[in-house]
């Protein structure tokens, strides 16, 4: 053996006790004494459990467990969590009965129970509940019953069936509490829209220093129009404000047809969102209303300043003086003059 090579092996021989330093021991089997340990008191768990001492039952059944960790033992504390609607946890053991080592002297009944376990958890996957929340501020934080939901608003959580609190938080201060009932195998999003808006950052007012005066502005003003009787026109700017006008007119006609629309879609899911959320189409439904209310909002608003502005053009006085542009550091103002 060359000593390059017997350098290699020692550097091998060095990578694998040290990953072998760090890894997590492996799970031992129990004792013939711990097993034996652990029957009886499964005995004495599956005796409670025919009592209808549920709560009793699933105590000694987690001793036994703790004692001997098998497959029969995890089967049964599993069923006995799913009996008393803790589906979270019974499924969680009812899935670790795959990582326990299998004995030289586990019995058919062992093996049947790791079968049973496995279609378990399947069986608990489509019955736990599921919650996310949809409309998320940002700055805002969401506890799911004391517990800090992940940044992705619409990630599902799984959770038990029953009451469950939420709360919203900003910063240490707390805003919103809200309780979501779940039964068996349902869906919700709860909205969190309406609710977030308690949690607007307060803002004090403080003294604003006065602005320094803005120098004067530039004006370019439009040559006079001619006298009435001469051969301009009697209004110029007419014939543009009745166009003006009549888009104005029409943009808040649409924006009002726009948050009708909306405003009846929102409300035809109302119930399908009850207070304790909403399924995921009507939750979808909802956000598309709120955005086509925005664009109506908007539309109306320009259509309003168009009506306005129209008016201007149409009452100006084309005799004197005809609109001009005041061009400002900061800003351009249109300066018409009315009669």
């Amino acid at each position: 053996m060359t000593p390059s090579i017997r350098v290699r092996l020692v550097a091998l021989a060095a990578v694998f006790f040290s990953v072998a330093a760090r890894a997590d021991p492996l799970p031992t089997l129990p004792s013939e004494e711990q097993v034996s340990s652990a029957r009886a008191l499964y005995r004495e768990a599956r005796e409670l459990e025919r009592e209808g001492k549920l709560k009793e039952a699933l105590e000694k059944s987690f001793e036994s467990y703790n004692t001997a960790a098998t497959p029969v033992t995890a089967l049964q504390t599993a069923r006995l969590l799913a009996e008393l609607q803790r589906l979270i946890e019974a499924r969680n053991m009812a899935r670790s009965v795959a990582l326990l080592p299998v004995s030289p002297r586990e019995t058919d009944k062992g093996r049947d129970a790791r079968q049973q376990a496995a279609v378990l958890a399947d069986a608990l996957d489509g019955r736990i509940p599921k919650i996310a929340v949809g409309e998320r501020p940002s700055g805002v934080d969401v506890l799911l019953d004391g517990k800090r939901l992940p940044t992705d608003a619409m990630a599902w959580q799984g959770v038990d069936p029953g009451a469950h609190a939420l709360e919203l938080r900003m910063g240490e201060r707390s805003c919103t509490p809200l309780h979501v009932t779940l039964s068996e195998g349902e869906q919700r999003t709860v909205d969190l829209h309406d609710a977030a808006a308690a949690c607007k950052p307060e803002t004090q007012e403080t003294p604003t220093p006065p602005a320094p005066a803005p120098p004067p502005a530039l004006s370019l003003t439009t040559p006079n129009a001619p006298p009435v009787g001469d051969s301009g026109t009697s209004h110029p700017w007419r014939p543009v404000a009745g166009v003006v006008t009549g888009l104005g007119i029409a943009a808040v006609g649409l924006g009002t047809y726009l948050a009708l629309a909306a405003k009846s879609d929102y409300d035809s899911v109302a119930n399908e969102c009850p207070p304790r959320g909403c399924s995921g189409p009507a939750y979808d439904t909802r956000v598309s209303a709120r955005t086509h209310a925005d664009v109506a909002t908007a539309v109306t608003l320009a259509g309003a300043a168009a009506i306005a502005g129209g008016a201007l053009l149409w009452f100006g006085d084309p005799g004197r003086t005809r609109p001009r542009v005041a061009l400002g550091p900061t800003s351009v103002r249109l300066v018409v003059p009315l009669r």
